[in-house]
């Protein structure tokens, strides 16, 4: 997925860094090297395709951060495992694949969270659609989706989709609510989809009425290729 389409998941003040295509076993070490302060406990027993997720999006991040005019590209991890990135600065990192990894990043200096995810393109089966959606998601949305986005009409494609969006929903507000969220703790709503061949958009509603500290709900945009899906959440705090 190209950057351009990831681009236009936010507004213009969000910094966007991928690669064109992924990242082979044989060619991490054209990443960017981990800063002994960066490597995480253990990563050198980690298996092979998690140091690579790893490298792949502290690649990608650090390249945003640069460009978005930090003095740092330096990204630590908190105790809850969250990228740590410089004062001043916010953003997100995911990472896909299993024989290669294909990994993106988002920074901003404005006063806003954000939460980025992607997934690999594929129906999920019938017990993880009940594990995302709930009964009433599932009804809502029946036949909504054939009209907006034809080529996720399919229901386990659709939770694949509500999956991605949730994911960057709980991404977006967890390093400032630091509050565990389930799937059926948010609700997946109101798909919309642009006219001329722009991204999706999506709504996630908080279910929960123990958060105050959290946002409601929030607007995303989801964007999809061939290969995945990848949806974006702001949070503009």
């Amino acid at each position: 997925m190209s950057v351009e389409a990831l681009r236009k998941l936010f507004d213009d003040h969000i910094i966007v860094t991928t690669s064109s295509g992924t990242t082979p076993p044989d060619q991490v070490s054209a990443l960017s090297p981990l800063l002994p302060e960066e490597t995480p406990l253990g990563y050198n027993s980690w298996a092979e395709k998690r140091r690579r997720e790893f490298r792949a999006g502290r690649h990608h991040a650090k390249h945003a951060l640069l460009a978005a005019g930090a003095p740092s590209a330096c990204i630590l991890r908190d105790a809850d495992g969250v990228p740590q990135f410089p004062s001043g600065f916010s953003g997100s990192i995911t990472h896909t694949g299993r024989s290669k990894t294909y990994a993106a990043a988002i920074v901003t200096r404005e006063e806003a969270q954000v939460g980025l995810d992607a997934e690999e393109l594929r129906e999920l089966p019938v017990d993880m659609v009940a594990h995302i959606l709930s009964a009433k998601e599932r009804s809502a949305l029946d036949g909504e989706l054939a009209k907006v986005d034809p080529a996720l009409s399919r229901e386990g494609l659709l939770a694949l989709l509500a999956f991605s969006a949730k994911e960057a929903f709980y991404k977006c507000v967890f390093p400032r609510v630091r509050c565990q969220l389930g799937f059926h703790d948010v609700e997946f709503a109101h798909l919309k989809s642009d006219k001329d061949g722009g991204p999706g958009e999506f709504q996630i509603v908080l279910l929960r009425n123990d958060m105050p500290a959290t946002p409601p709900q929030l607007w995303g945009r989801y964007t999809r290729d061939g290969n995945r899906i990848v949806c974006g959440v702001i949070w503009k705090t």
